[in-house]
């Protein structure tokens, strides 16, 4: 929120930071969340496999927020590999 004061005219504007600018921050706040959390996976072993289904449950967040985390800090020029494997859904 910002707040503009004029002495000028004793006007006070109050400007709402948008729902957009909020949504952008957390977004970036749960991502390097998930990034942590991720790499912290790769202390025990070298590989790991994750879904991307459960992970977005654990985070409370949309698969493709996971999707998001895993295209932009897990790239092979950082020293990831990714693969995708798909029809992994679950059955009820």
């Amino acid at each position: 929120m910002a707040v503009v004061f004029n002495l000028e005219r004793d006007i006070i504007l109050i400007v709402k930071e948008s729902q957009s600018q909020k949504n952008e921050v957390n977004y970036m706040r749960m991502s390097d969340i998930i990034e942590e959390f991720i790499k912290e996976l790769f202390d025990e072993q070298d590989y790991i496999e994750i879904q991307r289904n459960d992970l977005a449950e654990h985070f409370n967040c949309v698969p493709s927020q996971i999707n998001y985390v895993i295209s932009t800090r897990f790239r092979p020029q950082q020293g990831y590999y990714v693969e995708s494997k798909r029809g992994g859904g679950r059955t009820h």
